[in-house]
């Protein structure tokens, strides 16, 4: 089983698609790539001021996993 919440749920529903697995998902994002698209460019770090930029690459790769409904809900 994979668990995922928020973003992690995101990816825990591509996962359990893919390897035909179940999952739990707890407040999962459904649509990472068209949400974070408005994120791309330089962001500094919650913890510390160190920058680190969010390339629109990103939300290319987010949108190739995203599984409109899962195949299999039970």
């Amino acid at each position: 089983c994979i668990m995922g919440s928020s973003l992690g749920g995101y990816y825990a529903s591509h996962l359990a698609q893919h390897y035909r697995s179940r999952a739990v998902l707890i407040n999962p994002v459904v649509y990472a790539g068209r949400d974070l698209a408005t994120q791309v460019g330089e962001h500094t770090c919650y913890h510390s001021d160190a920058p680190f930029h969010f390339l629109p690459e990103y939300v290319d790769e987010l949108d190739d996993i995203h599984v409109p409904r899962p195949a299999d809900p039970q």
